[in-house]
């Protein structure tokens, strides 16, 4: 749950520069985890669009932020600090680049974007670190009704320090249906009690052919695979994992609806051999 409050000046000093303050709040719960996360604070951004396809941003965050055991779990002794409130200053440039036809139902063109959080905390250590993703997407159209799509996504965090401790809520998860379809939500990497795996890197691929039905519906035949490395303790893979499927979608005007069923190509001990996933409004 999330609530927003701002305020935007289009044209900061005059320039061709637009400025957002912006106080919000948010309570997380990821699915498969063990912990939820409370967050408030404030955001001051600006941006500035250039060439047509290009945007660069900047943003400077504080936040106060505070982990919470779910499910009634007893907090151990020796993860008391884990829980410990924490405040962050975060400093985020960002640059998207845009050539594609269409934000809703691109079929051709080139979405690229680069982004960085330099952190900091301010009462504790453990939030010192640079945070880099870069995704690229490239969509191709060869024929009439039928498309291509193709996505890489990279993800990095390197501690100001090699012996930092990253907490768990800034780690990387993969595993759902905005990433790696089939596998339940940030379940790519799991430890030995079943709960979600978050690691310091992440790689993620999507290749995806969508037919046009006719009004308003998509078909899509898709292969997915991914990797969480890095993992806070040693257990699961670094290696990929991977799943194949298809999908049906229908287009409204608000955005579109999809329903996907993936299938696991390297299935574990009582892991299931796929899932459904349905969507409003995701597409990559």
């Amino acid at each position: 749950y999330r609530g927003d409050l701002g305020i935007t000046e289009p044209r900061f000093l005059r320039t061709q520069i637009k400025s957002t303050m912006n106080l919000f709040a948010e309570d997380r719960e990821e699915f498969n985890t063990n912990f939820g996360t409370r967050e408030r604070g404030v955001s001051l951004s600006f941006n500035r669009r250039f060439l047509k396809k290009f945007n660069a941003d900047i943003s400077f965050v504080y936040s106060y932020k505070k982990d919470y055991p779910r499910d009634s779990e007893h907090i151990l002794v020796n993860e008391e600090n884990r829980f410990e409130p924490r405040e962050i200053l975060t400093i985020s440039p960002s640059l998207v680049y845009n050539a594609t036809d269409s934000y809703v139902r691109p079929r051709k063109g080139l979405f690229s974007s680069l982004l960085l959080d330099i952190s900091k905390g301010i009462n504790n250590p453990l939030d010192d670190f640079f945070r880099y993703r870069f995704e690229v997407r490239k969509y191709y159209t060869p024929i009439e009704n039928l498309s291509f799509a193709l996505r890489g996504r990279v993800g990095d965090i390197t501690p100001f320090e090699d012996a930092s401790t990253i907490p768990e809520d800034q780690f990387f998860f993969l595993g759902g249906t905005s990433t790696v379809r089939g596998f339940d939500e940030n379940l790519l990497r799991f430890d030995l009690a079943g709960k979600a795996l978050g690691g310091l890197t992440s790689i993620l691929g999507n290749i995806e052919t969508r037919i046009d039905l006719g009004p308003d519906f998509e078909l899509s035949f898709f292969y997915d695979i991914g990797s969480v490395r890095n993992a806070i303790v040693d257990q699961g893979t670094d290696g990929f994992r991977s799943s194949v499927g298809t999908g049906l979608h229908y287009f409204t005007p608000i955005g579109p609806i999809g329903v996907y069923y993936g299938h696991k190509l390297d299935r574990k001990p009582d892991e299931s051999a796929g899932r459904f996933h349905f969507t409003i409004g995701f597409r990559f």
